[in-house]
């Protein structure tokens, strides 16, 4: 019989090896998981990619998106014609023979300029117009009509604006933006919806008349995108229906207002419409005016800010009466330099984001605004008024 010291270490011999048999096994395991982790994402990749190659199938099979004569049997006569002329196949973005255009130069993202509005891009919103709407677009061509009016059958903009913006429609940077945003909504969840982009026309209408009578746009408030949740974009900054939840940023706006104006604004609002203003001439215009759900800042690089420096600028050169911009955080400031009319006066604070909320309590913007207007000869703003 084995003594006890001779059995122990035998016993710590066989614990050691179960040791190092556990961790080799264990490790095993872990690079086997490893492996099924990686399969996992590529695997969610793949997928990824499947979904949104059909959402771009479902795009380019609409009528009239694929240039004609380079569907099916022509698909691969347009391909290797693309690759011998370059990437754009021979054709300008500012071609207007769509049937010239190759497929092979759709399907590789480039986009933008391959679906041309017709030659009057918007129609417009006019009350005492009983003509039919569709026709207040000039095609440039029925394929073309029929590509743009298939996004913006339910997209206008009033009267008044088209007609002081009608220089805008036409140009490159225009028919890019809207040749984006059509292939944006048909890929993306995109906000807001097309027919609400341009609310803040038809609730501050361009009213200003020749009798030089108190109308039209009297404070332009700028804001910076979109919000990026479901049912809150109503083309107008800073606002969102009756019944969302009342957003950070607006209910700091009426905070400070509430402060600044105690016997004007006594109650914080219970909801965060903001058309009461609008239809006072509050112009609440995001400098970017589309987005994609959950992601800040995706159509910044679209075309609107340019298109938002067209209606600073219309407004700086065209409006006959005094106009108060109030300008909250960098983003908005940035269309200071285009306000050059001294007639017109700017008042500017921090952004009354809760990041920057600090900054912008006590600014008291909203009664300098009232009283540039007043000392203008102009009805002030009934902030209360929503």
């Amino acid at each position: 019989m084995s003594d006890p010291a001779s059995i122990l270490r035998e016993l710590q011999k066989h614990s050691q090896s179960l040791r190092q048999s556990s961790q080799l096994l264990l490790q095993q395991i872990q690079e086997q998981e490893s492996g099924l982790n990686k399969l996992r994402h590529q695997l969610s990749a793949v997928l990824a990619h499947s979904e949104s190659t059909q959402r771009l199938i479902r795009a380019l099979s609409a009528p009239g998106v694929l240039p004609a004569g380079s569907q099916e049997a022509k698909s691969e006569e347009a391909g290797a014609a693309s690759a011998s002329a370059g990437p754009d196949g021979g054709d300008t973005i500012g071609d207007t023979d769509i049937g010239s255009r190759k497929r092979t130069a759709l399907l590789s993202g480039t986009m933008l300029g391959y679906m041309q509005p017709p030659a009057k891009v918007m129609r417009t919103a006019d009350p005492a117009d009983k003509a039919d709407p569709a026709d207040k677009a000039e095609p440039a061509g029925a394929a073309q009509q029929d590509i743009w009016h298939s996004f913006a059958q339910g997209l206008t903009i009033e009267a008044g604006w088209a007609r002081v913006l009608a220089s805008e429609f036409p140009k490159p940077y225009f028919q890019r933006l809207a040749n984006f945003l059509r292939y944006e909504y048909a890929t993306s969840i995109v906000y807001p919806s097309p027919e609400k982009i341009f609310n803040w026309s038809h609730l501050s209408p361009w009213s200003f008349d020749d009798s030089g009578s108190d109308t039209g746009i009297r404070v332009v408030l700028i804001g910076q995108d979109p919000y990026i949740n479901p049912s809150q974009a109503v083309g107008l900054s800073f606002s969102v229906p009756r019944g969302m939840q009342i957003p950070p940023s607006l209910r700091n706006i009426y905070k400070e207002l509430s402060n600044d104006l105690p016997e004007e604004f006594p109650v914080i609002p219970n909801h965060g419409c903001l058309d009461g203003w609008a239809r006072q001439g509050v112009l609440l215009l995001n400098a970017i005016q589309t987005v994609r759900q959950k992601e800040s800042n995706s159509h910044v690089d679209s075309g609107w800010a340019e298109f938002t420096s067209a209606v600073v600028k219309a407004i700086d050169e065209k409006a006959p009466l005094s106009v108060v911009f109030l300008l909250m955080g960098r983003q908005a400031q940035r269309f200071e330099t285009l306000v050059r009319n001294p007639k017109h006066k700017i008042v500017k604070s921090a952004h009354p984001s809760p990041l920057s909320a600090a900054r912008f309590f006590g600014c008291k913007v909203f009664s300098k605004t009232n009283n540039l207007l007043e000392a203008a000869g102009r009805r002030k703003v009934n902030w209360a008024d929503l």
